[in-house]
Order: structure tokens, then sequence, then C-alpha cells
């Protein structure tokens, strides 16, 4: 956005008419904006290239060197048979090609080494561009206040930072799905081509990087019909545009890509025939854990999304794994709170109808309210549930439920309703004062709840306590929700229409999924469907996520409350994010492989290791290998890096090309470290590696001085490195490193 240029201030005087004029309250906010956010985009900088080389590179990313470390044509051979749209991996084959600009050209001649900064760079860049991509989003709906609020939250994301620094697509394509929502929004509430052009850019970039996000494009059409105010010569370009982001990745899957064929598809025999030996073991996802129909998954989700861990009960939190269980009971209250304010940003505060025009939103309540709940509901529910359960149930089971709770105090709750809106009405200061010992009581009892970690429900159940919440929580949302009784049901009648419009279209995906999988089973039942559900793919809603937190933060009723909830929820994630950083959330095969490397002939350093649980193991081989690539400064092409391409991972031919570029000791003998010590005088550094699960360890500390290791010797250094999992911090292996050093002159 455009920003006037600094000046010095000057006091301004009224009798001098040369005087400049003071400045206007909105340049001064725009100017405090601009500093803002480019303070935040500096800080999402430090935060996603800081220690990019750490942790050592995932199973993921080690798939992703073996995709591009080859020729183009080689890349996209690896691609034919993948769900995966090739966009990011030909941005990184580029780079290793050295940046060939054509007529034999390159930037870098040798080529790049795709080292792990390397790898993740892109994603690292696509994380710091989303702070000012999500501000452009937020002000599309929003006042600045609320679209700062919601670019520090996604700069401090936890979850955001990890995918920042993981050298695959999603980082990149979130980035550029958002950026597309943004130029929709702006397209349509401007109508200014250059909007529009870049929609169109942004939704086939986005596209190019992961399919996922086309997701979002039957969204594009129920945003423009909500406007409400469009010529009809618009029409045409909003198809036109929808059809420009779309025919890529359909050309690309209907006429190169055999990854339905092979695999059967999402829906067997419906958009395409699937290949006589189809089998869902060749789609890449049936590692992929199936899921139950319950409101489970997508709160895990949600859970992860807000604060990068990994959480679905109370009782998880009270009892997470050692390493974080003395933070037990911070992160309950972290994570209660959190959503206390979020219920609390909810409520239609009377401060809300007050805003002046610089606070204003850009668009009303109801519209911001219904686009957010398109982009959150209708791809988990319309996509990944419906395709992912077994029996998945229509919103007339939600509806049914919702009766079914209401009905054993309905006649209870409908008469407390009506007395409470009644008091608020004419009697508002005896309510208001009945309202603070009843807001007490219910935090208590939410506080007493999470201390004797019971389920949320075990509240509802109380009848007393459902009939209260059935009354007083309707009765109180409609009385602020307007000045005056006429405004009130207006109100009302929006909120049942956003929510009709919802569920309308909930169950118009219902009967088409069931109706393409009848067809499905029909044409191939041994095609089971299975699942397709897992966080990262849900995450298409991770934006919207953090879009509609920073509206409910932005809602709360006092200043000190606002920045509060800003600053703890940002610091929470902020502090769960830089853990990744530091500690070791990864078997760190780098440094295992830069060791064994070191072991040349005529050095000075001999190294022993014992690592068969890891270097056998089909889930680390990927691992070993690619740091065995980098520090041996290996460029294999795909074949030499992975035999074949289906699962279980075994080693090419690049694995005995790093043997034999150094002394290769895969086991800890004693009798071998003293036959070597003798035979080379010229060795003064020995380091032994191993690994456990279970802290025991087969070359035990009373064999160094059998080895030879003692007298001239000394232990200089001996690390136990535990590995931690990435979103619960559950121990996993532990590692230990022994270095002894030969005492100078002996």
């Amino acid at each position: 956005m455009h920003q006037q240029p600094l000046t010095p201030t000057v006091e301004s005087d009224p009798t001098n008419p040369q005087s400049p004029a003071p400045a206007a309250p909105a340049q001064i906010k725009s100017r405090a904006t601009f500093w803002l956010l480019l303070a935040l985009t500096g800080l999402s900088a430090a935060l996603c290239f800081n220690r990019l080389s750490q942790p050592s590179m995932l199973i993921d990313e080690c798939f992703t060197y073996w995709r591009v470390c080859g020729s183009l044509g080689e890349l996209l051979d690896t691609l034919r048979n993948d769900a995966f749209m090739p966009l990011h991996y030909e941005l990184l084959n580029w780079i290793r090609q050295g940046f060939p600009l054509g007529f034999g050209f390159r930037i870098v001649p040798g080529g790049v080494l795709l080292t792990p900064t390397v790898m993740r760079f892109v994603p690292a860049l696509s994380g710091t561009l989303m702070t000012p991509v999500m501000y452009f989003l937020a002000r599309q709906l929003f006042n600045r206040r609320t679209a700062i609020f919601a670019a520090a939250f996604i700069t401090c994301s936890a979850y955001g930072l990890f995918f920042s620094r993981y050298a695959k697509m999603y980082a990149s394509a979130w980035m550029l799905e958002t950026l597309t929502v943004a130029c929709f929004l702006w397209w349509i509430r401007t109508w200014k081509r250059p909007a529009w052009l870049c929609w169109i850019a942004a939704g086939i970039a986005a596209a190019g990087f992961h399919a996922v996000t086309l997701l979002l494009l039957p969204l594009a059409p129920l945003y423009f019909v909500s406007m409400g105010r469009f010529r009809g010569w618009r029409v045409p370009m909003l198809l036109g545009g929808m059809a420009l982001i779309a025919v890529g990745p359909a050309v690309y899957y209907g006429f190169y890509n055999q990854w339905s064929r092979n695999s059967g598809g999402l829906a067997p025999g419906v958009v395409s025939e699937p290949a006589p030996d189809a089998n869902w073991a060749a789609s890449g996802l049936e590692w992929l854990e199936q899921i139950d129909d319950s409101v489970r998954p997508p709160f895990e989700a949600l859970n992860n999304y807000l604060s990068g861990f990994d959480w679905t009960t109370i009782d998880e939190l009270a009892h997470p794994a050692y390493f974080v269980h003395k933070f037990s009971g911070a992160m309950i209250a972290l994570f209660t709170t959190t959503y206390g304010l979020f219920i609390l940003g909810a409520m239609p505060w009377p401060h809300l109808r007050r805003t002046g025009a610089l606070d204003r939103p850009v668009q009303p309540w109801w519209r911001s309210l219904l686009w957010l709940l398109l982009w959150l509901v209708m791809p988990v529910y319309g996509f990944f549930y419906c395709r992912s359960v077994d029996d998945f149930s229509s919103p007339l089971v939600w509806l049914n439920a919702l009766f079914q709770f209401v009905r054993p105090v309905a006649w209870g709750a409908l008469l407390g309703m009506v007395v409470a809106a009644a008091c608020l009405s004419w009697l508002p200061r005896a309510a208001k004062f009945i309202a603070i010992p009843l807001l007490s009581l219910a935090v208590a009892a939410v506080v007493q709840t999470a201390r004797n970690r019971l389920q949320w429900m075990d509240l509802v159940n109380v009848p007393a306590i459902r009939m209260a919440a059935i009354a007083l929580a309707p009765a109180v949302i409609f009385h602020y929700s307007g000045g005056t009784l006429r405004h009130r049901f207006i109100e009302l009648l929006r909120l049942l229409a956003i929510v009709g419009v919802v569920l309308a279209l909930c169950g118009a995906m219902f009967f088409a999924w069931t109706w393409i999988h009848q067809i499905s089973m029909r044409k191939h039942p041994e095609l089971e469907w299975q699942t397709v559900w897992h966080i990262r793919y849900v995450a298409v809603v991770w934006p919207a996520v953090w879009l509609a937190a920073a509206a409910l933060v932005a809602r709360l009723p006092t200043p000190v409350l606002r920045i509060g909830a800003v600053l703890m929820i940002c610091s929470y994630n902020i502090t769960n994010g830089l853990a990744r950083e530091y500690a070791t959330t990864e078997v760190p095969l780098d440094r295992v492989l830069a060791d064994i490397y070191r072991s040349q002939p005529h050095s000075d350093t001999r190294t022993y290791f014992e690592m068969h649980e890891l270097f056998d193991n089909t889930l680390y081989r990927p691992l070993a290998l690619y740091n065995a690539c980098i520090v041996a400064r290996l460029e294999p092409i795909p074949a030499e890096f992975r035999v074949g391409s289906s699962w279980p991972f075994e080693y090419g031919a690049a694995a005995m090309q790093f043997r034999s570029r150094c002394i290769y000791n895969s086991s800890i003998s004693t009798e071998q470290i003293r036959d070597d010590l003798a035979a080379n005088p010229e060795i003064s550094r020995v380091i032994v590696w191993e690994v456990s699960r279970m802290g025991m360890w087969s070359w035990p500390d009373e064999e160094a001085a059998n080895a030879g290791l003692t007298g001239r010797w000394a232990l200089k250094s001996d690390d136990q490195i535990v590995t931690y999992w990435n979103w619960t911090w559950r121990g996993d292996w532990t590692l230990r490193r022994r270095e002894f050093e030969r005492n100078p002159g002996s």
C-alpha cells in the first residue's frame, strides 16, 4: 500500500497561514500500521531463516531431494506416479541446475548443492511473505487493528513456523492461496482489472504448488454472489478466471500424471477409470490413519493450528510427555484461556456499535462471517470429512443431535430465555448485578473442570447448567446485538440465514458424495475408499483459522484485554516454534554422517558406529543417504539415490559411493580400535556413535581401556542426544557420541 513520506514534525500555528496543518488521524494510523507491519515482517524473516539447517532433514524432505536431484526429465518421471503438482519441485530442480536461463547460460555454472538451507529457502521466504499477505487479506474484510492482529498471529504461529522451515510445498501453497483469496476479495470489492489479473496469477501459482488449494476455488462464486452488486458482464470474468486457474491441474492430472490410474484416485470409476491392477497402496497415502465420525479430528487439527501442539483432551494436556510435563498446568491455563477469549470475542459487545469511521470494518459483520465460515467448513466437511469417513453424517444428523441436547430442558430454557431478555431490556441494572455472580460461577466451574481433568460434557450434562447455558447465552447475545428490538431481530435473521446457507451447502455436499460413493462402489467394489485426512492437508483452512482468531480478539471490550490476548497467544506460539529450532526434534544424522566421513585414509580421525537400528530402518534410510550425499558432495540422479519408487525405501548406488569414499566402520570393535591405533600412529581422534531407545549401550565405558584409549588418551566429550517428536515432545531415540583425543605431544 502507498505510504506518504515521513517528514519532521512541526507544530501548527493557527495565526500563520504558512504553518502546516496537523496530521490527520487516518494518516497517523496509516504510518503506525506501516511500521508495525514492517516490524512484523522483519520478525517473521528472523524466525523463518534462523538456524535454517536445523533440525536435521525429515523423511519427506529427503524424498523431495530424491525427486529433484536429477534432470528435469528425471524429475517429471518421479512425479508421474505421485499426487503432487510439479511447481515446487521444478523450482528446486532449477536451483540445483544452477539457475539456467537458456542458451546454455547458468548463473551458477557448477550447479548448487542442495543443502538443508538451500532446500528450505523457498518455504522460509514464503513464510516471511505470509505476514504482509495475511495483512492484505484481512484488510479486505476488517479494519487496520484486526489486520495487524492477523499478521501478528500468522508471524508467530508455531504451526506455520514449522512448515516455513520444511522443504516441501506447503508454506508456499498456503501463502499463495491466501494471496489468491485476498486478490479475489479485492476484485469483487473494487472491480478493478489489475485485481482480477492478480487473482488469476496467484490462483495458478497456488494450484501449481499444491492441488489442494483448488478446494477454495468453489468459494469464488459464493463470495461473488454474496456481494449483491455486480454487472452481468462480470460473470464471464468470474467463470473465465476460474477456468484459467483450473485448466493447468486438469491437463496435468488428465493427460500426464498416472496417480489416479495407478491408485484408483479419489473416486474410482467416476472421474476416470483405474488400471486393472490399481491399488490404494500406490497412492502414497496408505499410511494415513482412519478417522472417526466425531468432532475429535477437526478439534485436534484446530489445536495444532492455534498452538503447534498436538492435543485433543484436557487429560492429554495434564499428562504430556516427560520433556514438557512441568508445563502441563500452564498449558491447560493458556489453551483454556485462549478459547475463553474467543468466546468472549464472539459476544455482541455494545462498543462495537459505536466504532468510528477509522475503526469500522471494510465488510459488514454478516458478510465476513459468511465468508470465513465457508472457507472453514466447506473444504473440511465438503471434501476431507466426506471422503475420509466410512459412514459420514449429514447436517440433519447434527440438527437432530442439537434437538436431543435441548429437548430435556427445552421448556425451562425457553422460559429462562424470555425472562433473561425481558430483564436485560427493562431491568438492565438488576440483570448486570445478577450476571456478575453467574459469570463467576461459570468461570469457577470451568477452572474446576480443568483442574480435575474432566471432560467438558461433564458440565453440560448437569440439567441446571445445561438449562442456564441454553437460556442465558442466546438472551444476552440477542439483547446486545442491536440498539432496538427491530435491529435485534434483523441481526438474528441474518445470523440464521448464514447458518442456513452453510448447512444447505453441507447438505448438498453430503448428497453429492453419497451419490459418487455409490457409483464408485458399484463399478469398483474392490477399491474401497480410504482416508485422505491429515492435519497438514486440511491446513488449507489454516489462514482462515488465524483470520477468525484475529477478528474475535479484535472484538474484545477493552484495549488491555485485546493486547493481552495477542501477547499471550503470540508468546506461547513463538516459544513452541523456537523450541523446535534449538531442541533436537530429528535424529541428528547430519552430525553422524559428517563424523563418519571424517574417517579418511591417512587422516587423524577414526569413527566407529553402531547405527543399524537407524541405517537399516526404512524410515531413516532416506535421511542417512541424503546426509551422506551432502557431506561427501555426491550428486546422484534419482535412480542412484533410490532403487525403484515404491515403499519400502531401498538404498541406491549412492550408498556404496559414499562407503567407498571413507573408512566405513559400521561396528564398534575393541580389537579393531586397538589394532587401528597401533597400525596408524597419525590417529589422534577417535569418535564412537551409538543409538538406543532403552538407554542400553553396546560398547560400555570400560571397553575404552581395553581398546587402548587410556593413558595418553582422554575422553574429550560424552554427549547423549535425546530426540523428541515434533508435535508432542515425546522422547524418541537417544544417540550417544563419545570423542577421545590423544594428548598433544604424546
